[in-house]
């Protein structure tokens, strides 16, 4: 099972930098790995355009690396904000951070995205709501980012960027394009 997350891991990674929706060294990617508090996920500093499966990291919700099933980096910097999203959403399987250009802008200005069409409540579960400016990689982003998801299954970041996530790796990738063609729209 691990060795498939890992290749769909990549392949997602891949496909969002392809897109244009991130750039080296920036996001991450996670997967919840079942019946365990564990995640999969990106290193930190990746260039998802050399991702191999093997870079990727196993580890706990608490942050400790499971050596035997990782790569030789650390978990991405903000594996903080995957394990606080999993722990609070059980039915949550994968995140996704990201910087895409359109979101980045609503971000940088503090904006949300309003409820502009139906979709959004349905796939999004509503207005895509910019959690307040706290400094990368804080316990304070975190408690940002988790009182402003809610129930939601997208946040962006003031000044920073957007987290989405969802029940599969395809959910969550899915509703960043969502959200970016959204914030386009917005503008």
């Amino acid at each position: 099972v691990l060795s498939v997350m890992k290749k769909d891991l990549v392949l997602a990674a891949k496909e969002l930098f392809d897109a244009g929706l991130v750039l080296p060294g920036e996001g991450n990617v996670s997967m919840r790995l079942p019946g365990e508090d564990a995640m999969l996920i990106t290193p930190t500093a990746n260039r998802y355009s050399d991702l191999e499966p093997d870079d990727l990291v196993v580890a706990g919700f608490d942050g400790i690396v499971d050596e035997r099933r990782s790569g030789q980096r650390p978990p991405s910097s903000e594996f903080r904000i995957h394990a606080a999203v999993f722990r609070q959403r059980p039915r949550v399987d994968a995140v996704v951070h990201v910087h895409p250009p359109e979101a980045v802008a609503h971000a940088v200005l503090g904006m949300p995205i309003p409820l502009i069409v139906e979709e959004m409540a349905v796939l999004l579960g509503g207005e895509i709501p910019c959690a307040p400016y706290r400094r990368t990689g804080t316990d304070q982003l975190v408690e940002a980012v988790l009182g402003s998801i809610g129930t939601g299954n997208a946040v962006m970041f003031a000044n920073h960027g957007l987290l989405t996530c969802g029940r599969s790796l395809t959910d969550a990738v899915d509703t960043v394009y969502v959200v970016e063609k959204l914030a386009g729209v917005h503008r």
